[in-house]
């Protein structure tokens, strides 16, 4: 019964992402991609370079705290195999519902590669989540200070309080659920969130470019309040990977900033798309290397 059910839950998912997709679609003169004053392959290529940059650093979040957690002493910990599976979680949060399908994963490869029990394979991913939630809840907040709405600007101090309240309260609720042992300590915390803020201001960045190429008189705080908003929005299960739901969001606030909704929805899927490509690109190298050093080692 539970199975069916969420079957069904499933495949309204899958209907609701492919019905907002083809729906925005239809709508923008795609003409616009074809026209001379837009290097279009330029902004894609910078586009995957701040796009791997930001998967880097997840890596390297992700690798810290298996290397805190993992019982195995002097476990080697491979960085080109971490990334590997990182941007292979990443393109199954983009195809499964929700977007936990590459975090179920990653959770399966902590327990067989090393050896992490399963709660603090689980605290690691939630932790990962909650501070990279935060750091974009940190980013789109000083975008709504730069576009100087009154209840922000004007309680600046207030909403740092809550931010820096919430932030604390949440850590060590996670501490007191899964580490009761206390092996993460404050320096790790802070490591790990500014390796997440750093990540997430890639991730910006890289929105940011395929911005600029359709509008080049955006403001440059226009993607601290536009795409945090939308990878925020994602979150809600709700749809394939936040398929459709990310795109509506992109394009209904770039439209509500003063620019042309057909524009908006081009943005939005060419970064979807860009960050597929992306993560096939990654993938793909990662295997072609795997493939020549086993012939070498053959030779």
């Amino acid at each position: 019964m539970n199975y069916n059910k969420e079957k069904f839950f499933n495949f309204i998912r899958y209907l609701i992402s492919i019905s907002l997709i083809i729906y925005l679609i239809k709508i923008p003169e795609w003409g616009v991609l074809f026209l001379e004053k837009i290097n279009l392959h330029t902004y894609i290529f910078f586009f995957i370079i701040f796009t791997l940059l930001q998967f880097s650093m997840f890596t390297i979040r992700w690798t810290s705290l298996l290397k805190i957690y993992t019982p195995i002493e002097n476990k080697k910990i491979n960085f080109f195999e971490n990334f590997k599976i990182y941007m292979k979680s990443s393109l199954l949060n983009i195809v499964l519902p929700g977007a936990l399908g590459g975090d179920i994963y990653r959770l399966q490869k902590s327990i067989k590669n090393y050896n992490i029990r399963l709660k603090e394979s689980s605290l690691i991913i939630l932790l990962e989540r909650f501070l990279g939630l935060i750091s974009l809840l940190v980013y789109f907040y000083f975008g709504l200070l730069f576009l100087k709405v009154p209840i922000f600007a004007n309680n600046l101090n207030l909403y740092i309080f809550i931010i820096i309240f919430l932030s604390v309260f949440s850590i060590y609720t996670l501490i007191y659920l899964f580490d009761k042992k206390h092996k993460l300590r404050f320096k790790n915390y802070f490591k790990i969130f500014l390796l997440s803020f750093v990540a997430q201001g890639f991730n910006l960045i890289a929105a940011a470019i395929i911005l600029k190429a359709f509008l080049p008189s955006s403001k440059i705080f226009w993607p601290l309040i536009i795409f945090p908003a939308s990878y925020l929005a994602s979150i809600i299960p709700i749809s394939i990977g936040g398929l459709g739901v990310r795109e509506s969001v992109i394009s209904l606030i770039i439209n509500e900033l003063g620019s042309d909704l057909n524009i908006g929805i081009i943005i939005s899927l060419l970064v979807y798309l860009s960050r597929i490509i992306t993560g096939i690109i990654a993938v793909s190298f990662i295997y072609i290397f795997e493939i020549i050093k086993r012939r070498i080692k053959f030779v």
